[in-house]
């Protein structure tokens, strides 16, 4: 620096460049340190509030406003803007597993049963009984005292219902079986049988139950005996653990199940028109992620039954939700189920 300055003594024009370089130098150094001051700030910042996360109350994080909720407008816990990467993970992840509760525990039993009113059946009004239980097993703790606090919740069903079985359900053995065989099998005519079978459901869509119910033994009986003794004779000329093998002897198993639609004309065939309506709310649990709160998981619950009521009565669900939406503010409680869809089939068609 000292022999630059010697040099620049008798050269104004030098010197003046000299001063401008030292100029640049500090400038870009005083950036340096003001980025460096404003890394570190948000560095301490992002620590302090995992500080916080791990170690500090619950009341202490952080909601972010906007945070909206699907259903409820109370917000969950809400995480730092999450920076985008890209991560390959070329091994199989295994879901963790609870161990159970040591079986030396003592047990105390809390039985949670269900209303009086869902110990009748919906279809025949008759009264279900108790088919199994639910064990849910919380580990309980008092001041040198452990014991296994076990919630018993009680499942009930129709003792002429639920031995209904499901046609789709078997044809789908069938399908796997034939699937493996390139060419005709026996696969192949055990779903032309069941084929059979739904043919004859279609042309009784339309009649009412107890029409259904003299048609169903007259043409389906018959076919359901003729089928039932193809089985028998299958079963014994094949393995059990061939993919017919198993098909057939899953009918076998369920085939009072099967054949129980034939004795109650309001009976399907199938389960498919149960299964198709609640295909959408898992499907939709996946892209919602959450509800937020027991209040906006009964609120989503109303929401889904309407909207399944309108499409099961083929009633447009958009038109008639505006219709109500303008109707609730001048309707008294008491004339609610006038507003309901299926009172609209005529009005507000799909």
């Amino acid at each position: 620096m000292k022999s630059a300055l010697n040099q620049t003594d008798n050269n104004p024009q030098a010197l003046r460049s000299l001063i401008h370089s030292q100029q640049q130098t500090i400038t870009s150094q005083h950036l340096e340190i003001q980025s460096q001051s404003e890394r570190i700030e948000q560095l301490e910042q992002q620590l302090d509030w995992f500080k916080r996360q791990v170690f500090g109350r619950k009341s202490e994080r952080i909601v972010l406003p906007g945070q909206g909720e699907l259903f409820e407008a109370a917000a969950p816990e809400d995480f730092p803007p999450a920076q985008e990467h890209t991560e390959q993970i070329s091994y199989a992840r295994r879901k963790p597993k609870r161990n159970p509760l040591p079986k030396d525990l003592p047990r105390e039993r809390i039985e949670l049963d269900v209303e009086a009113g869902e110990k009748v059946c919906p279809c025949c009004a008759g009264e279900r009984r108790r088919i199994d239980e639910e064990l849910t097993e919380e580990l309980a703790f008092q001041p040198a005292k452990f014991w296994v606090r076990e919630y018993v919740r009680f499942k009930y069903a129709c003792p002429r219902c639920e031995e209904v079985g499901c046609w789709a359900h078997a044809r789908r053995y069938f399908e796997k079986a034939a699937k493996l065989h390139k060419r005709a099998g026996r696969a192949h005519v055990a779903l032309s049988h069941i084929r059979a079978l739904f043919m004859i459901e279609r042309e009784l869509k339309d009649l009412s139950e107890q029409q259904r119910f003299w048609c169903r033994r007259q043409r389906a009986l018959p076919r359901l005996r003729a089928f039932k003794a193809w089985l028998d004779e299958q079963r014994a000329a094949v393995s059990t653990k061939s993919a017919f093998g198993e098909a057939v002897t899953y009918t076998l198993n369920q085939w009072g199940a099967l054949v129980e639609y034939v004795n109650h004309g309001m009976l399907e065939i199938s389960n498919n028109t149960a299964e198709n309506a609640i295909r959408p709310l898992a499907v939709g649990r996946k892209n919602w992620l959450h509800i937020g709160s027991q209040r906006g998981g009964k609120a989503a619950a109303i929401i889904f039954s309407l909207m399944a009521t309108c499409k099961q009565n083929r009633v447009n669900p958009w038109q008639w939700l505006a219709h109500v939406l303008e109707k609730l503010p001048t309707t008294a409680e008491a004339d609610y189920p006038a507003l309901l869809p299926f009172h609209f089939r005529d009005k507000f068609p799909l």
